[in-house]
């Protein structure tokens, strides 16, 4: 069964749920879903190719995906900002 499509306007939101806290982290990832096919760790299950994304909660900014970490308070524009650059295609 495919469940992953990559495409220009797909986006993937990464988080760590401390179940201590009952939290998710500050910290997200915001990652293109190109960005993943071509830099995720490619695990092959039954069959199946899937990507693996993996960074270090404790030091986030010496990860590969350092560039798409963004807090929980800024994923709101974020999302907001992806939908006005696609606007200004679908014009």
């Amino acid at each position: 069964m495919k469940t992953f499509n990559s495409h220009h306007t797909y986006f993937i939101v990464g988080a760590y749920f401390n179940s201590s806290t009952f939290e998710i982290d500050d910290n997200l990832l915001f990652i293109p879903s190109e960005d993943v096919k071509n830099n995720g760790t490619v695990v092959n299950s039954k069959g199946d190719k899937r990507y693996r994304i993996t960074t270090n909660i404790l030091n986030p900014k010496k990860s590969k995906w350092a560039k798409y970490i963004i807090t929980k308070q800024e994923l709101v524009q974020a999302v907001l900002d992806k939908f006005d650059e696609m606007e200004k295609y679908l014009k």
